[in-house]
């Protein structure tokens, strides 16, 4: 995925990314994020449903924003989730 892009799962379905900083991004099913354009670090918008990070080495920095609020991820093992209605 490139900045602007979007990945969606339809029910019943997953997806399992992986980053170049080589963490895991697990991707739930009824879940839509996208890649934020024009940014120096990455930010994931979770439009809906659940992710699920896990990186075992020393982590880039990652954002999340979901629903009016923002999370930096610096840790190993990080869940985030939002309701169907964003």
């Amino acid at each position: 995925l490139n900045a602007g892009d979007a990945l969606r799962t339809a029910e019943f379905s997953r997806a399992t990314l992986l980053l170049r900083s080589r963490t895991v991004l697990q991707v739930s099913e009824l879940t839509s994020i996208r890649v934020a354009p024009d940014r120096e670090s990455l930010l994931l918008q979770l439009l809906r449903g659940f992710l699920y990070f896990f990186h075992r080495d020393d982590t880039t920095p990652l954002e999340v924003e979901a629903s009016g609020i923002n999370a930096a991820v610096l840790g190993t093992d990080v869940a985030f989730g939002t309701g169907t209605d964003g």
